[in-house]
């Protein structure tokens, strides 16, 4: 190999003047860590590392990596092509090795390189991922789309189109990993530790389950054509319910609208910031606009670049445009929006109008309560009008001249003043609802609004005063009509939630108790003594000494003679035939006038379809169960607590003896749905679904019914309509022949066996603890994250920062017993020393067995194997003898912990191998377009030519 040689000065002859030139010009370098700023043509070879999960695709030092296994990796123009050319090109450059000498060992020929592990290194080229050895020949030919590096055993992780699979040092498959591990990482010695995170999967909310990209995120549905906004990387897209792009991932983000109902569109922004209008069906707008802004809880609007305001429904339906001055003036009042056009007249746009209604010039707009918007004459005038949901205008003159408040019932609008008396009730139109005696009595009397949804329920209930001629309690029908009566002292409604059958009213007179119906008329005459609150059908009446039930027809049913009895829904009742306090509680039915057999009961709850929950003594307390409609045991009695849940499904709580209470749910037919574990936690929702999880389990039940169970170490986690499984991250333990040690166990994390340590610390959310080679806990861990155990480290240790916010640094010793809590930030235990920031600018070397420390003025402080420690104060890097006296001056910008007596080192002009006396190796410069590499003696050693643009030196 011939090539001109171009002699310059090593850096250790540099004069103390000249270094410390170099130390006050270099750019900037941030952080203890040696991550250098990028900074002009002079700093190529430093850059952020890119977000790769591919080790050795990117580096921070972009032209010459630390020194590993006796190699340091070292990127300069490509072998094969000219010196020229790849001078000119973008990606002229690839990736070769230096040895431990400093020379050239492999020539740049890889696209990619990992460091040299245990003799080999995973390289890329344009066939794929490979292993060369030490002298640059194939161990194992380029066809993986990923080659990680190879652990102590022998052992390396390999990606195909296939999967993942775990091959030896001769390529041989001996294990191939599940389909659905999406990464993994291999690392120690024999057993190796193998960890595991797993791919997600989506379920359509039809069931089947679609094949997402590992690398997209679901983040929301957007309309009801199934179609979901996804994020891949930092772009963002439609996907369709079968997986496929709809929208391909090219927006900056997506926003979809905030409304009633599911959103029906969204706002795409573009890198370059305009804005897109993007509807449920995939369609992009061809405007782009400059800003958007969420109005009343239903519209959007965006602003065009001439300043028109375009007005949008949160489904993505056009409503109108405004020109640049009315369109500032546009304002909300709950879900109404007004505006001012040119002539100053107001046009209110209603939640359910198309088309703005204007107001009178001397009405203004006051306030919106219950979707109704309030109009005033003048800012301080009193309301004249009323504009609907519909969009229609109600003048309501002084009649209504105080009203202060509205709220919306369905289809009515009550009207109150500021007192809180109704004043009217009127329809969706705007009409009254009342007759003119109704009207009267409600702004005079005492009166309850009715929720109820059943047909023909009144509109409003005086129960004692209706404040009308006839006197007495009355009630307001659904025609609006007022029914009152003198003799009606008093009324009392259904309980919506337990009513099975039409609305009844018990009317309490002189003569006694009756019933009412809907209307007032009389069910049942009131001469009854006492009559309960109706359950379903049913309610219990007292007259002449008597006890009976009446249902809502009026009619009379016999009781048997018992102390008490209540309805608990269809056509039982619950009875006690004693007073004494444990007597048991019996069921009877009245349809079929018999006592239902049942075992001895100490407590019954209320019916529920053809369940109902009971309960039985025993010595630790009730225990709760499930009776089936033949009065037996459908569930038997084992349970501390049932709740039911909207599904119809059943909340079983089992006694708690040591630990969480066991919980499960049943269905209402006894089955299992979740079987009785610790701590299932149980969200479920009005529309019959549920979702349970345990642990690292879950279940689902889906609107249809069906229940979803989660295989062992998955749980499930509804987005919108859709179920996304997730999989417990799992660590396992491999022999050189790829048998498992240690089968794969959920773990966040574990540390991996070495030949002088067989104790491993695994960490799962807040819990860390060690376990020998078969797997077993031999010592558990203060509670906390952060435990970690380095192979060169004495025990496991971890900073954690207090709730006074300063941090220490807790270590154990390799049986898990603390053995020290030091103040600041501490590094491993190696040979009995550590390392310790207890202040800014400080850093402590702590020898634990000799209880010595030396402090030092130090930013940061690495010791390495073979060589001075490498030290960082104020952004310079140096090295340290271990009196912490500066053999090295710090004077470069990173600075690697010597390994063998050789380490990396850069300036933010060059990249040095170095040996322990500071002699440069090896030098890595940008000139003239490329790097450039020069031997120990300053000679350069590649390219062999330099590009003709080049001047000569």
């Amino acid at each position: 190999m011939s090539s001109a040689v171009i002699r310059t000065t090593p850096l250790h002859r540099l004069s103390p003047l000249c270094a410390a030139m170099l130390l006050f010009t270099a750019a900037p370098f941030a952080g203890a860590q040696a991550q250098p700023q990028a900074q002009g043509a002079a700093a190529a070879c430093y850059a952020a590392p890119a977000a790769s999960a591919e080790p050795g695709a990117d580096s921070r030092n972009l032209c010459l990596r630390d020194i590993v296994d006796g190699h340091a990796a070292v990127r300069l123009p490509a072998a094969d092509i000219p010196i020229d050319d790849a001078a000119r090109m973008a990606k002229g450059e690839r990736w070769g090795f230096l040895d431990a000498q400093g020379g050239l060992a492999i020539a740049p020929q890889f696209l990619a390189v990992d460091d040299f592990r245990h003799g080999l290194a995973a390289v890329r080229t344009e066939q794929g991922w490979g292993y060369v050895d030490a002298q640059g020949d194939w161990a194992i030919g380029p066809s993986y789309a990923y080659a990680g590096p190879f652990a102590e055993s022998g052992l390396a992780l390999v990606r195909t189109p296939e999967g993942w699979q775990v091959i030896d040092r001769q390529g041989a498959v001996v294990l191939a990993l599940d389909a659905g591990v999406a990464q993994a990482t291999l690392e120690g010695a024999a057993p190796s530790r193998l960890a595991l995170r797993y791919a997600r999967r989506h379920l359509a909310p039809q069931g089947e389950e679609v094949a997402v990209p590992a690398d997209v995120t679901l983040v929301e549905a957007l309309g009801s054509e199934g179609l979901l906004v996804a994020r891949r990387g930092d772009t963002w897209g439609l996907l369709d319910g079968s997986g496929q792009w709809r929208v391909e991932p090219r927006y900056a983000a997506i926003d979809p609208w905030r409304g009633p109902g599911m959103a029906g569109a969204a706002t795409a922004r573009e890198a370059s910031g305009a804005l897109r209008v993007l509807r449920a069906n995939g369609e992009v707008s061809s405007e782009a606009y400059e800003q958007a802004r969420p109005l009343a809880g239903r519209y959007v609007t965006l602003v065009a670049g001439d300043g028109a305001t375009h007005l949008f429904r949160s489904s993505g339906e056009a409503v109108l445009s405004l020109a640049q001055a009315p369109g500032q003036s546009l304002r909300e009042a709950g879900a109404f929006l007004f505006w001012q056009p040119a002539d100053g007249q107001t046009l209110v746009l209603a939640p359910q109008a198309t088309e703005p209604t204007a107001l009178p010039r001397d009405q203004v707009v006051r306030s919106a309560n219950g979707e109704v918007l309030l109009l005033a004459q003048g800012p301080d005038g009193p309301v004249r009008g009323l504009v609907l949901p519909s969009g229609r205008r109600i003048e309501t003159g002084d009649a209504l001249a105080s009203v202060a408040r509205v709220e919306r019932q369905g289809e009515r609008i009550w009207l109150a003043d500021a007192q809180g008396r109704w004043l009217d009730i009127l329809d969706a139109d705007g009409r009254s609802l009342l007759a003119a005696s109704a009207r009267q009595a409600l702004r005079e009397g005492s009166w309850q609004r009715l929720d109820g949804d059943a047909a023909g329920m009144p509109l409003a209930l005086a129960r004692t005063h209706c404040g009308c001629a006839a006197g007495g309690a009355g009630l307001i029908d659904a025609d609006g009509r007022l029914v009152a009566d003198a003799a009606w002292n008093g009324l009392l409604p259904d309980d919506p939630a337990r009513r099975d059958g039409a609305p009844r009213f018990r009317v309490t007179t002189a003569q006694g108790m009756g019933v009412l119906d809907e209307r007032g008329g009389v069910v049942l005459a009131p001469r009854l003594g006492h009559i309960g609150a109706f359950r379903g059908d049913y309610a219990v009446a007292y007259a002449d000494g008597a006890m009976f039930a009446v249902d809502r027809q009026g009619a009379r049913h016999a009781l048997p003679d018992v102390f008490v009895a209540e309805p608990i829904g269809g056509t039982w009742f619950r009875f006690l035939d004693s007073a004494l306090a444990d007597a048991n509680w019996g069921i009877y039915d009245v349809a079929s006038e018999s006592i239902v057999q049942t075992p001895p009961l100490a407590a019954i709850g209320e019916r529920q379809g053809e369940y109902t929950q009971a309960a039985v003594r025993t010595d630790g307390g009730l225990r709760w169960g499930v009776l089936g409609p033949d009065g037996q045991w459908r569930l038997q009695p084992e349970f501390a607590e049932f709740e039911r849940l909207a599904s119809g499904d059943w909340k079983a709580v089992a006694p708690a003896a040591q630990g969480r209470a066991r919980i499960g749910i049943v269905a209402p037919d006894g089955r299992w749905l979740v079987e009785p574990v610790e701590g299932l936690e149980i969200v479920a929702d009005a529309t019959g679904s549920w979702a349970a999880a345990a642990g690292s389990r879950s279940w689902m039940r889906r609107p249809d019914g069906d229940v979803l169970a989660s295989a062992p170490g998955e749980r499930y986690v509804r987005q919108d309509r859709w179920i996304v499984v997730e999989r417990a991250p799992q660590v396992g333990y491999l022999e050189p022949d790829g048998a498992w040690a240690l089968a794969p166990f959920d773990a966040d994390g574990a540390s991996a066996f070495t030949p002088q340590r067989r104790t491993a610390l695994v960490w799962r959310g807040e819990r860390a603890w060690l376990v020998d080679e078969a797997g077993k806990e031999i010592a558990r861990l203060p509670d906390g994250p952060g435990w970690r155990w380095p192979a060169q480290a004495e025990g496991p240790y971890r900073v954690r920062r207090g709730e006074d916010g300063k941090r220490s640094t807790q270590y154990a010793d390799a049986n898990g017993k603390i053995t020290h809590t030091l103040d600041g930030v501490g590094g491993p235990r190696i040979n009995g020393m550590i390392v310790l920031s207890p202040a800014q600018g400080r850093v402590t070397r702590l020898d634990v067995n000799a209880k010595e420390s030396v402090n030092w003025f130090l930013d940061s402080l690495r010791p390495g194997a073979g060589g001075p420690a490498a030290a960082g104060v104020r952004g310079r890097y140096g090295y340290v003898d271990a009196q912490g006296r500066y053999v090295l001056a710090p004077v470069y910008a990173a600075a690697q912990a010597f390994v063998g007596e050789r380490a990396v080192v850069s300036t933010h002009d060059q990249s040095l191998l170095i040996d322990a006396a500071g002699r440069p190796l090896a030098r890595v410069e940008r000139q003239c377009g490329i790097h450039v590499l020069y031997g120990a003696d300053a000679t350069r050693v590649w390219p062999e030519q330099m590009p003709v643009r080049c001047p000569p030196a």
